[in-house]
Parts: structure tokens; C-alpha cells; sequence
């Protein structure tokens, strides 16, 4: 079983046609990552809206990207053995900041508040926490934490920038804390110190009992390529080895805020992401991403397909989230992927004639080189809400500092949870809004559902049930009764109001439209953050236990001790106690003959093969990471501007450290006020030597 290096052999059945000899046993390893030192190049030139003028079309313009990829997967050391390597941001990175789609827009705060806010829940009704433990605090020196991670039968996985650890349920460590790259080793860009870029996502996928996991690699920022790089556990158990893949998203647009979701009635995992040109950071749209998933669970060569959305809609605000599926049931049989993203009317008046959700769908086709299609289903009016607080600046006070807060109100927070209930199909997702016209953050919720024809919004409210405290960057799911929990963080500008961490749910069986059961807290802050750049989020996470499916699980981030980038992490879980356990998921399917894998690349039509590139240096050592955090007061951190990996709408930029940036000052984003990013990638397969026993990689292709 072969390690990382160019030119590794690997032991292959050679296949001509659809010849088998009977009765030969072949041990066969799809692992390896045998780089290539070249790369294609293929120009595609994308369309403009009518009238657009021309920095516009020059910033949307994209050379080098294919639209299919092929991958190779590299085998990782368990991880229960992995010994941490360093994962400090490095020099490339501490120069990146991050802004928001509105900051070129100078949107008034028009301080309109929001309709249906629920003024008031009862107390002492919401469980208690049951596990509640530390997470990975800010072992890297940067921020935002971009808190996340996911449950599954034995274990919870959370992964923060820059780092990750694998936790028994009881909390107690299965790992050490590992900069992310590690789980890429043997990767030439995404395996080392420099390609450690952050944007973390994991999530666990309980139709095949195996677990996702990515980050971003950018190491020659502002240049590109930029890579979104992919693991896959090889067993249901995070701490053994992994099946590694590296993409390149784009050569020249940053693939800024990717967002999964598991869609397996689609074969896929989905991504979108934010697009910016670089260098300049120029919005270059939202990018649609579908993973082949069937490969991926299965160690095998497994491709990525790209769709531009800048060419299908050019006025999408970006903020586009993929449906995450939670439960034991399947969405009905070839059901697109929902993709939603939140408009507010004053983000912009022409395109968004009221505030609403738009919802789109994906569907994807393996078959032959393999397409994707994304289809408008149409926009959902909402409940009037205000999306502008404090005009995007930063806006959540903290106690004894004047240092505020940001909340990221631009666009829907992570996940779009999903639920087959056999009788109607939901979705629950959340945003930050304006609550009271007072630049006061409360959280609006929805539950969408669905039974035949378009999604519709079933209910929703906005909560903040007193002024007390902010309360924003939530999360929402639902557990397998229909009862809906929401996290978030909380913080005032009294003490002892200090950023913390609280939950909020209802029974199904409650009134419509409110968080019946109130609210309770997970943990308490202690300290303020002092940073200036005031980062916070930039997402947090609630899942659900698939073991029984009630238990919900909660990670965001909190601050203990005053200082500039203090941030720590939480992790707990709670239950409603009229939850009754679901059977556990059905076991997944066998895997599909290696003779699939081996014969995928040929499978591909000569027009896809072109559009495969690679790129493959071997690994250079080197620090990485996001964006460095001094000490105290040794950097200036400016508001709206991105220091740690990730940011929704949110674009990487950078700055020199120790420079201030606003949020006022990023580079023009377009002619209309929707301007936003885009991703690519591209990566390379190989291609079988007939009746050979050697893996030859050809020559543009990349792992």
C-alpha cells in the first residue's frame, strides 16, 4: 500500500475492453498520490449580463477551469497514531483579510427591524446539556475559529482553523490536535504546512458510515491555484486512515467559504462556495461543486464537477447554502439537491423586489464524463427582517471594552438541515438579523416543507425574547420526532454578559412560529475579545446523533479571558425528552467492484479527458495557516475584515500585518450590487496501461 511519491507503483488489473480472466485474484490499491509536474490549461470564457461593463466581465472571466476532475486518493496514516506536525499560519497568510459582498455597496442602515419577533419564552424548559466538554481552542493563533464539527455512532470530530481533533462522546480525546494538512499528507499542496487554509468543514455520513472532511488550500495567495481539498474516513471510525483527494477549485478565483451538504439520492456531495478573483479580490459569483460520492466512500478515482453560477445568474448574492440530509430516510428517489441562499430587499431593490429565501436545485449526471445542472425553483417571500446591522460594521457589544463584535447578517448561517418524514419533506435554516431597528441581533429561523411540487415556508419567526443580550451566529436542525433546536452566541455590553453560548428549541407539538421551549445555556463567557478586527463565527454547528436520532450536538466558540484573539470552543449535546430513538440507518451498500475504479478514467470521453488538469510538485515544507494573530495589540485588526480562514460572503483578502482594513475599502465588486465569488478546481485521474501492472499517471493530471 504505496505512500505519496511521483512514479509510485501500484498493483492494477489491466483491462482491455471488458475482458475478465476467471478465476485470478489480484490484490488491488487505489492509493498513492503519483503527481504529475504539468498542468492543461483550458480557457472558458463565461457570459456576462447584458449592459455589464467591462471590469465586470474581466473580473468574471475564467481561465483553466474544467468543468469535470478526476482525483486520486492518498491513504493517511491512522490518525490515532498521526504525531502532530507544526501548524502555525504562515507568512503567506498573515497578510490575508476577509471582506463582505457589501462592502463596495455602502448600504444605508436603514435600522427598519424585523417582523414576527418573539418577545418572550418560557423558562426552564429546554433540557439540560447532557455532554459538555472543551473543544480545540486557539492552538494556531488566529481567528476566526470557524467553529464546526459533526457526531457520529462513537465518536464527535470537531475541526477549527487551523486544526482538528477526534473526541470520545464522554469528551475525552481519541487524538491529538492535528493541524489540518495532516490529514492530506502526501498531497503536494493541500498535505503541507503551507497549503493549511482553513474554512473546515466535517461532516458525517450515515448512509455509508463513513466521514467527510475539508478545508482550503491557497499557499501562493494572492496568486493562484486555489485548491479545496477532501478526505473520506476509510471505515466508519475518524481515528483510522483516510482516503485524501486534492481539487484545484480555480486557477485566478478564490473558492472563499465553501459549504457542504451529504445528497446521496444525487451520488454527491455538494459544495458552494463564494467566488473572488484574484488577484484584487473582484466578485466573481457563486460556484456549485458536486463530488461523486459513490468514489469517494469507496477510496476509489473520484470526480468533481463545477458549475458557474455568475453565467446562469449573475445577480445571486452569494451565501448559497447546500441541503446537509439528517435521519434514517433517504430524500425520494433522484431528488435534485435544494441550494438556498437569503436576499434582503435593501441588499438590493432591483433584483430583490422583497425579502426572501431563493431556492434552486441541483442534479447531477454520472453518466458518461458527467454534467451538472442547476435549476431555479423560485424565490420564497419572507417575513419582513433587517439583514443590515450596524450598516455591516461591527455591531455586538461585549462587557468592559469598546470592541464590538461582527455577525456575518449577510447571509444564511450553516447548515440548510434536511428531513425526510416519509409525509412531507423539511428544511430549517437560520440567519442574523436586525430585531428591533436598534442594531439588536436576534435569530431568524425558518422550516421550510414540502409534499409534492415547490418548497414553501411552513413557519418562522424572529427570536430574540429579550434585550439582554445579542443573540446570533445560530445553528438549526430538527431531531427525528420533528422537534427544532437553534444554537447561537450571546453577548451584551453589561456584565456578565460576555460572549457565550446558548441553545433554544420547540416540540413539534408546540404553537407555530416560536422557540416554545425557551432557552438554556451551554456555557458562560468570562472575558471579551479585544482583536480589532473583531471576527467572530464565522459559522457554528448543530447535528444530530445518528445513534438515536435525538440527540442534538452543539459547537461554537466562547471567550474565557480578555484579550485580543482568546477565543475557545464548546462542545455539548442535549435532548428533548419526548424524543423516542429512531432504528439505527440502514448498513451502507457493498462496494462496487474495484473493476468500476480501474475503468472510470476510461469511461470518460476523450472531449472530458482535455479537461483534466494537474499540477503535482512534491510536497514543500514550509508554514501555513490562516491569518496569524498577534499578541496583544502588536496587530491592528480593522472592522469587517476577515483574519481568520473562511468567511461566507465573506472574501479572502490580505492585508500586511499590522495594517488596518475596513470594510469600506475592498476592491470594487461589479456593476450591480451582487457582485461575489466563485471557485474552480481541477485535478487530475490516471489512465490504466493495458496489461500492465504499473499505475501510469499520464502526463496532465494532478491527485
Amino acid at each position: 500500500m504505496g505512500g505519496g511519491s511521483s512514479g509510485r507503483t501500484r498493483f492494477g488489473l489491466a483491462v482491455f475492453g471488458v475482458v475478465l480472466v476467471a478465476g485470478i485474484a489480484v490484490g488491488l490499491a487505489v492509493l498513492g498520490s503519483t503527481d504529475s509536474k504539468q498542468s492543461s490549461k483550458l480557457t472558458i470564457r463565461r457570459a456576462v449580463a447584458t449592459g455589464a461593463p467591462v471590469s465586470q466581465a474581466s473580473r468574471s472571466s475564467s481561465q483553466h477551469v474544467p468543468a469535470v476532475q478526476v482525483a486520486r486518493p492518498t491513504i493517511t496514516p491512522p490518525l490515532r497514531d498521526l504525531r502532530p506536525e507544526p501548524g502555525k499560519a504562515n507568512k503567506a497568510f498573515k497578510s490575508v483579510v476577509d471582506h463582505s459582498r457589501t462592502d463596495d455597496l455602502n448600504l444605508p442602515d436603514t435600522h427598519a427591524g424585523s417582523a414576527l419577533v418573539q418577545h418572550s419564552a418560557p423558562k426552564g424548559l429546554m433540557p439540560a446539556p447532557m455532554a459538555n466538554f472543551e473543544g480545540v481552542n486557539n492552538v494556531n493563533g488566529v481567528y476566526p475559529p470557524d467553529t464546526e464539527g459533526d457526531v457520529g455512532p462513537n465518536y464527535y470530530m470537531q475541526w477549527v482553523n487551523l486544526s482538528f481533533r477526534i473526541f470520545n462522546k464522554n469528551g475525552t480525546p481519541a487524538t491529538g490536535i492535528i493541524p489540518g494538512y495532516q490529514m492530506f499528507t502526501g498531497k503536494a499542496h493541500c498535505g503541507v504546512p503551507s497549503g493549511n487554509g482553513g474554512d473546515p468543514i466535517v461532516l458525517y455520513d450515515q448512509f455509508s458510515d463513513r466521514w467527510l472532511a475539508s478545508q482550503l488550500a491557497y499557499p501562493t495567495f494572492p496568486n493562484g491555484p486555489f485548491y479545496q481539498c477532501v478526505a473520506v474516513s476509510q471505515t466508519g471510525d475518524p481515528t483510522g486512515s483516510w482516503c485524501s483527494y486534492e481539487y484545484i477549485a480555480h486557477q485566478t478565483n478564490l473558492n472563499d467559504y465553501p459549504k457542504f451538504g451529504v445528497w446521496p439520492t444525487q451520488h454527491a456531495y455538494m459544495i458552494t462556495v463564494n467566488q473572488f478573483s484574484e488577484p484584487g479580490d473582484g466578485w466573481a459569483g457563486v460556484g456549485v461543486f458536486a463530488l461523486e460520492r459513490d468514489q469517494l466512500i469507496n477510496c476509489g478515482a473520484a470526480r468533481m464537477i463545477y458549475k458557474d453560477m455568475f453565467s446562469v445568474e449573475p445577480n445571486l448574492w452569494g451565501g448559497m447554502l447546500p441541503a446537509d440530509v439528517d435521519g434514517t430516510t433517504l430524500p425520494p428517489a433522484n431528488a435534485p439537491a435544494p441550494l438556498i441562499e437569503v436576499d434582503d430587499h435593501d441588499w438590493d431593490p432591483v433584483h430583490f423586489p422583497v425579502d426572501r429565501l431563493d431556492v434552486w436545485n441541483a442534479t447531477v449526471d454520472w453518466a458518461g464524463a458527467g454534467t451538472i445542472s442547476v435549476s431555479h425553483e423560485g424565490p420564497l417571500a419572507t417575513a419582513p427582517f433587517d439583514g443590515n446591522l450596524c450598516g455591516f460594521a461591527l455591531c455586538v457589544p461585549q462587557p468592559g471594552t469598546s470592541q464590538k463584535l461582527d455577525t456575518l447578517s449577510d447571509r444564511l448561517m450553516y447548515r440548510l438541515a434536511y428531513r425526510n418524514f416519509g409525509d412531507h419533506q423539511a428544511l430549517v435554516v437560520n440567519h442574523s438579523v436586525d430585531s428591533d431597528g436598534l442594531d439588536h441581533a436576534g435569530v431568524r429561523w425558518y422550516e421550510l416543507r414540502k409534499t409534492t411540487g415547490n418548497w414553501s415556508i411552513y413557519q418562522q419567526s424572529t427570536y430574540e425574547p429579550d434585550t439582554t443580550v445579542n443573540r446570533w451566529m445560530g445553528s438549526a436542525a430538527m431531531d427525528h420526532d420533528g422537534n427544532m433546536a437553534v444554537g447561537f452566541s450571546t453577548s451584551s455590553g453589561v456584565a456578565p454578559n460576555y460572549p457565550g453560548i446558548r441553545y433554544a428549541g420547540r416540540l413539534v407539538t408546540d404553537p407555530l412560529n416560536q422557540l416554545s421551549q425557551g432557552e438554556a445555556t451551554l456555557l458562560t463567557g468570562t472575558g471579551s475579545q479585544t482583536g480589532s478586527f473583531g471576527r467572530w463565527g464565522d459559522y457554528s454547528m448543530l447535528t444530530v446523533d445518528p445513534t438515536d436520532d435525538c440527540t442534538f450536538w452543539y459547537t461554537n466558540e466562547y471567550v474565557q479571558t480578555t484579550g485580543p484573539t482568546p477565543w475557545r470552543t464548546r462542545v455539548g449535546s442535549f435532548k428533548f425528552p419526548t424524543c423516542v430513538g429512531a432504528p439505527p440507518p440502514p448498513p451502507p451498500p457493498p462496494p462496487p467492484p474495484l473493476l468500476r475504479h480501474l475503468l472510470l478514467p476510461r469511461r470518460l470521453s476523450a472531449a472530458a479527458s482535455r479537461e483534466y488538469s494537474g499540477s503535482g510538485s512534491q510536497p514543500r515544507s514550509g508554514r501555513s495557516g490562516e491569518r496569524t494573530a498577534r499578541s496583544a495589540g502588536s496587530a491592528a485588526f480593522a472592522p469587517g475584515v476577515r483574519f481568520g480562514a473562511g468567511s461566507s460572503t465573506r472574501r479572502r483578502g490580505r492585508a500586511r500585518s499590522g495594517a488596518r482594513a475596513s470594510r469600506s475599502s475592498s476592491p470594487s465588486a461589479g456593476p450591480s450590487p451582487t457582485s461575489h465569488r466563485l471557485s474552480k478546481r481541477s485535478s487530475g485521474d490516471a489512465v490504466l496501461g493495458l496489461l500492465s501492472f504499473r499505475y501510469r499517471p499520464a502526463k496532465n493530471r494532478a491527485t
